[in-house]
């Protein structure tokens, strides 16, 4: 037993029930070197709260919890005897196949999930015992679990539970749902809170982090920071019944909407800080009106998310919430709050200068009913997704590429690799004419970029005059990027990039003096004779020779300018490739500083802007393009 409480030679078990109004005759056996005996045994794995709550009470403090409901013997399988075959000396199952017949594997299952089932709708009746050869000296290897305690009172929870023990006391399940303030359960395989995690009376903070959630249900109401990050979350309508919550991390879910929420966002009036980023918003003034609704609201990350795909973006939230005073895990300045202040007042000149413009085409400025028309359509405009006459464009464009010096020679071993195969390649003979001379190669480079689907590549620039810094001109131009989530996903992990493509000419044009003075026999045709002094065609080889990727995650998060240098890699990863895979890097990101993909010493510098655009001046430009 452990010698920090004083007791050393025995073993103790002691059977303790949920409700302690109704105690009962606990039973107390002592017995030197005696085992723990376990009532019911099953072997279903933890998918609700409260298994994954007994489970890492059973792990950390030698608590185990059991159902107390009888539960029905399982179907035997018939046995599994075998005879041997006298004549051909084989081992014969006769039973096998008859159990596969009668599906014994699934029968089992179907019989252990409905024992589950009702294990779960009787979670009050449940026997706690608790193992007292616990260390609770013992300290966990790993490292992720040292840094993420279970709970804060680990130390209180030993010396109340020894004192217990060594006083002979039984103490049953309610001193466990009500000493707990703090749970921490990461990657427990939660699906859903069941009701009994109800009983955890006194819980303050939870955190329910890397687990399958899709709602949040079933918690206790005196919660005051709930912690629920990379689930699978789609509305956060349900955290309504919890009126003291003060923080709420629903970060890496599958938030599409805030509007549920918006209900009775007005009742909470404890809430003060919502981590709500990497989700799925994607309409900036839905999501941003339900959280004016919040009265205290002073910590806000939306960064992440698909409508955070706008210029500006961040001014607009500080614009719109002006309680707010961390936004994205940063101050919000007084700089920032009077550039969004004049912000706004310029998107108003404008406003009343488009509609005086209006007023003035028609002859006469609006008034009466149109007037109050112009002011109801005007809001109409502002609820939307979008302003209808402005669109998002994001452009990319290349600087420079630098180190291209370092390519401007092939090796031999590349040469050979290149050259086309034909008689220019056989060994001179002793005796007779000699082969043809090989072809003259050129080669050339180019850069090629990627971003969302649309390609553009770069003019050719001869390998030989490659210097250490080239300005190669390629721009990519996404005239309306929507905030979508395959947007984001693709400009947070591939983002935009790149290829640097060496072109080989190999011209036969060079040696057109040989083959005009070939020698050919008297008696040749003519016909013949023109064949075999044909002058074989030029042709070009294509070959990808580096390539470079660089996320754009940095335009989720505030940023309309990104300068970017973007590290280009090499290797038999880039030579296997083809020229229209643009996942390279991406696909082999574990191949990192190895042989198959290495660093190069090529680098491409990139200017990312993203921009409001005016539809109407697009449109203009288009006709003037098309006339």
């Amino acid at each position: 037993i452990n010698a920090e409480y004083g007791v050393q030679k025995y073993d103790v078990c002691l059977l303790m029930y949920t409700h302690a109004s109704n105690p009962r005759a606990s039973q107390t056996t002592f017995s030197h070197g005696s085992q723990i005996r376990e009532l019911v045994t099953t072997t279903k794995r933890s998918v609700c709260a409260s298994k994954a709550f007994f489970e890492i009470l059973r792990e950390k403090a030698g608590v185990t919890v059991k159902s107390k409901r009888s539960r029905k013997a399982p179907p035997k399988p018939l046995p599994n005897r075998y005879k041997s075959d006298p004549l051909t000396d084989r081992t014969i199952y006769p039973y096998k196949e008859l159990n596969l017949y009668l599906n014994y594997d699934e029968l089992m299952q179907e019989e252990e999930e409905e024992e589950n089932r009702q294990d779960d709708q009787c979670h009050d009746e449940v026997v706690w015992s608790v193992n007292l050869k616990h260390d609770f000296r013992d300290k966990p290897s790993s490292k992720a679990i040292v840094q993420k305690p279970w709970i804060d009172d680990e130390p209180e929870l030993r010396r109340l539970m020894g004192l217990h023990i060594k006083a002979g006391k039984t103490f049953g399940g309610d001193f466990f749902y009500g000493f707990f303030t703090t749970l921490r359960l990461y990657k427990a395989g939660i699906e859903h809170v069941d009701k009994a995690f109800l009983e955890l009376k006194n819980l303050q903070e939870l955190t329910l982090c890397g687990n399958s959630l899709r709602v949040l249900e079933n918690l206790p109401a005196t919660l005051r920071v709930l912690n629920a990050q990379y689930n699978r979350i789609e509305s956060i309508a349900s955290v309504r019944h919890l009126p003291r919550l003060q923080h709420l991390g629903v970060s890496f879910n599958k938030i599409e909407t805030l509007d549920d929420f918006a209900e009775f966002a007005g009742d909470a009036t404890e809430l003060r800080s919502l981590d709500i980023g990497y989700n799925s918003l994607a309409d900036h003034r839905s999501a941003t009106a339900s959280l004016q609704k919040l009265p205290v609201l002073k910590n806000l990350v939306l960064n992440g998310n698909p409508m955070c795909l706008r210029p500006a973006f961040r001014l607009q939230v500080v614009s719109r919430l002006p309680l707010v005073r961390w936004l994205d895990d940063g101050t919000i300045s007084n700089h920032e709050r009077t550039a969004a202040l004049e912000m706004v007042a310029a998107e108003a000149r404008m406003e009343q200068e488009k509609h005086h413009q209006g007023g003035e085409a028609e002859g006469t400025a609006p008034v009466g009913e149109d007037a109050h028309e112009l002011e109801a359509t005007d809001d109409e405009d502002k609820e939307g997704t979008m302003q209808p006459d402005t669109d998002v464009q994001l452009v990319v464009q290349v600087a420079s590429v630098d180190g291209l010096h370092k390519m401007s020679q092939l090796t031999p071993e590349e040469e050979q690799a290149v050259m086309p195969d034909g008689p220019w390649m056989l060994e001179p003979p002793e005796d007779g004419d000699p082969p043809p001379p090989k072809p003259k190669l050129e080669h050339t480079l180019r850069v090629g970029a990627k971003i969302l689907g649309q390609v553009a590549e770069s003019e050719e620039i001869a390998m030989a005059e490659a210097a250490s810094h080239v300005n190669l001109p390629v721009t990519l131009k996404i005239a309306s990027l929507q905030p979508t989530v395959s947007n984001r996903n693709s400009l947070h992990s591939c983002g935009v990039e790149f290829h640097i493509i060496r072109r080989t000419y190999i011209k036969h044009s060079e040696n057109e003096s040989y083959y005009a003075n070939l020698a050919v026999p008297e008696e040749t045709p003519e016909e013949e004779v023109d064949k075999l002094r044909a002058v074989p065609e030029d042709s070009t080889l294509d070959e990808m020779v580096r390539v470079g990727s660089a996320g754009l995650g940095a335009l989720l998060e505030g940023q309309d300018i990104l300068p970017l240098q973007v590290e280009m890699w090499q290797g038999a990863a880039v030579k296997e490739a083809k020229l229209d895979n643009w996942t390279v890097v991406f696909d082999n990101q574990k191949h990192k500083h190895t042989p198959r993909l290495e660093q190069a010493a090529q680098s491409v510098r990139v200017d990312v802007v993203m921009s409001v655009r005016e539809l109407a001046t697009a449109a203009e430009s288009g006709e003037a393009d098309a006339s």
